[in-house]
């Protein structure tokens, strides 16, 4: 019977070798485990990794934004590759384009910056995918999937809900059900009255604070004996704050239109000073 393990030895050891090469070139897909791994949606604070495998190799493309998210750099990559020795993606043939809404068009315009860009992208021993770019303008970035930044950022902005008082000032925040808040905030001048502002607020992840983006309306509240508003005089509609949690867990705010919040900080669930 005919059969190649029958050959001399140094024969046999060539022609494994030969086999185990072809079974190389032929491209085997990396460990499932690796593909779940990578494959995702990774963010930072301005900048985004998207990972996708799709017949049989890894894909990428990733950004950075600028000036408040006005402008963008934009990297994209001819090929990628998993490297089993550096537990890394290796991605080849890199291109860097500047993205930017042309002023006199007012479309979006981009302008390749630079060419043939190796980079990596690998884990950190907590789990965060490190973007090592061969310019350097990205090691500093630690990126987490994005459902989890999702999930974060909701959790640090339901700490802004309840209330807040300081002296004769409270301030109610109010999760409405788009995920947006209600900031409500009164300030007693006297027993029978009050002024008051009222704004529209979202979190700003990238800035960790409450930002308007409904303008805010302020306005002098008069009460009769029996404790109903009898006059309403608005001030102002066009109020614009943030507000903040520092270290000690209170809150900062930060009034843009007049400063009246300057110097104060607001603690968790107090009510106000009684007026008698």
């Amino acid at each position: 019977m005919n059969n190649f393990c029958t050959a001399p030895k140094l024969l046999c050891i060539v022609m494994a070798l030969m086999l185990c090469a072809c079974a190389l070139c032929e491209g085997d897909a990396p460990d499932p485990s690796v593909i779940e791994n990578f494959s995702n949606t990774w963010v930072d604070d301005n900048a985004a990794v998207e990972i996708w495998f799709e017949d049989g190799a890894f894909h990428c493309s990733a950004s950075q934004t600028e000036d408040g998210g006005e402008t963008s750099m934009v990297w994209t990559y001819a090929a990628c590759r998993y490297d089993p020795e550096t537990f890394s993606i290796v991605c080849e043939g890199g291109t860097r384009s500047y993205e930017y809404v042309d002023e006199a068009t007012g479309e979006l315009a981009s302008e390749v910056v630079v060419e043939n860009l190796t980079d990596s992208f690998e884990f950190d021993d907590w789990g965060h995918l490190i973007w090592n770019d061969q310019e350097g303008i990205c090691k500093r970035y630690q990126l987490i999937p994005l459902d989890h930044a999702e999930a974060l950022a909701n959790e640090e902005a339901q700490a802004f809900a309840g209330r807040w008082g300081a002296g004769r000032c409270t301030i109610d925040v109010i999760t409405q059900p788009d995920g947006t808040f209600h900031v409500h905030i009164a300030w007693a001048n006297s027993a029978a009255e009050e002024t008051q502002w009222d704004y529209g607020c979202a979190y700003d992840d990238a800035r960790k604070c409450l930002v308007t983006y409904v303008p805010g309306v302020k306005a002098t509240v008069t009460y009769a004996e029996n404790g109903e508003a009898s006059d309403w005089r608005t001030e102002y509609e066009d109020g614009d704050a943030t507000f903040a949690i520092d270290d000690a867990d209170m809150l900062i705010w930060n009034d843009l239109k007049e400063d009246a919040g300057r110097d104060m900080r607001f603690e968790r669930g107090i009510l106000p000073e009684d007026l008698n």
